[in-house]
């Protein structure tokens, strides 16, 4: 339950703020844009859904208050950016989370276990 509480607090409803949020985040997200990306999500249409899938999961975890599916979840989740940090060198994105795949792996079990 602590999990799930750890979560929830972090929804909610953006409103009309919401809009700059997201136009926020855009500007964000293009600024480590990398040339490809689109052409990756085409190619790879069965690991993007993948991913889309694993986040529904985790939200819907969440919602119903199911803590093992949620750790369940996660933890698939974790597997998954682990898999694609390695498999397409998205070491551009380690910045975000730590030096090297070591930290992040450990950032990431860190949350999952919390």
């Amino acid at each position: 339950m602590k999990l799930i509480d750890k979560y929830r607090e972090k929804m909610v409803d953006v409103g009309e703020e919401g809009d700059d949020l997201i136009e926020t985040t855009l500007r964000e997200i293009g600024k480590e844009y990398r040339p490809g990306l689109i052409r990756w999500i085409r190619e790879e249409s069965d690991r993007w859904n993948r991913l889309l899938l694993l986040e529904d999961r985790i939200n819907q975890a969440t919602l119903s208050k199911d803590d093992p599916g949620l750790k369940a979840a996660l933890s698939a989740y974790k597997d998954f950016i682990m898999e694609m940090l390695k498999s397409f060198e998205m070491e551009n994105s380690l910045p975000l989370f730590g030096n090297d795949l070591d930290d992040v792996e450990r950032m990431i079990t860190r949350e999952v276990k919390n």
